[in-house]
């Protein structure tokens, strides 16, 4: 069944999920960390609210010290859903084409570490889940080649 509008409500308010992404960000400042890399699907819910059922698909929420929301990326096939799940402005929700679906021209990683180089943060402190089912060692390994001046933490 597809997903419309009139059928979501979300869990919590815009402002619960800020305030979220403060406490976030204020660990992040504790580790010296310049941007924050979410790949398990319930850390992405828990700051942003995105729901879907696209787990299977590349998809990644950034977490930028300068910037007042998180950045979501997924493939262009969750546009919709992230319109409507998410609490953020639809600048913050970056959509990428098929060209960078896995198998295709380019990796996901390329585009996150195009994201990254947009908002400033290519040779900053970057951290990531290391113990994430949905971050592999291929996409691990290919975003260091994108942001050969980043730290990896």
């Amino acid at each position: 069944m597809p997903l419309v509008e009139r059928d979501f409500e979300r869990a919590f308010t815009d402002n619960v999920y800020r305030s979220r992404l403060q406490q976030a960000k204020q660990l992040m400042d504790e580790e010296g960390l310049d941007a924050l890399l979410l790949s398990e699907p319930t850390n992405q819910h828990y700051l942003s609210g995105y729901e879907s059922q696209s787990w299977f698909t590349f998809q990644m929420l950034l977490i930028l010290r300068e910037e007042p929301q998180p950045v979501f990326t997924a493939r262009n096939m969750e546009e919709r859903a992230t319109e409507i799940t998410t609490w953020m402005d639809d600048n913050y929700v970056r959509c990428y084409s098929d060209d960078y679906a896995p198998n295709s021209l380019y990796h996901p990683t390329k585009w996150v570490a195009e994201l990254l180089k947009e908002y400033g943060y290519e040779d900053g402190t970057i951290g990531i889940e290391e113990n994430s089912n949905y971050l592999s060692i291929e996409s691990y390994k290919r975003l260091n080649e994108h942001l050969p001046e980043a730290t990896f933490q």
